[in-house]
């Protein structure tokens, strides 16, 4: 239900606005904020905006909640770094497997 809804907003958002648009409208969906203590497994991969046009969001999902736990603008490494650190150390020495697609 979530990717439907980031679909419908990415076709009818501006360029500039699309990310933010996205990650507004997941954080409304969640009723609780993102609980990272048990998080061990993820996934990550990204989502394209509009086809053609080489924008991309990445997604990054707890694998054994399936939750989303995190929403980076763009696909790049560092985007996703730069994301994944703000979870802090604990978070981040507690993950044992990454799946990347």
């Amino acid at each position: 239900m979530r990717t439907v809804l980031i679909l419908r907003i990415a076709d009818k958002s501006p360029h500039h606005r699309r990310y933010c648009g996205i990650h507004d409208a997941i954080c409304e969906s969640k009723k609780s904020p993102i609980d990272y203590r048990y998080l061990q497994r993820i996934g990550i991969d990204e989502i394209a905006l509009r086809k053609g046009h080489q924008e991309y969001v990445g997604v990054i999902v707890d694998l054994d909640q399936h939750e989303l736990v995190g929403l980076v603008n763009g696909r790049t490494h560092a985007a996703i770094e730069q994301e994944q650190e703000r979870w802090g150390e604990a978070v981040l020495g507690q993950i044992k497997e990454v799946s990347i697609d």
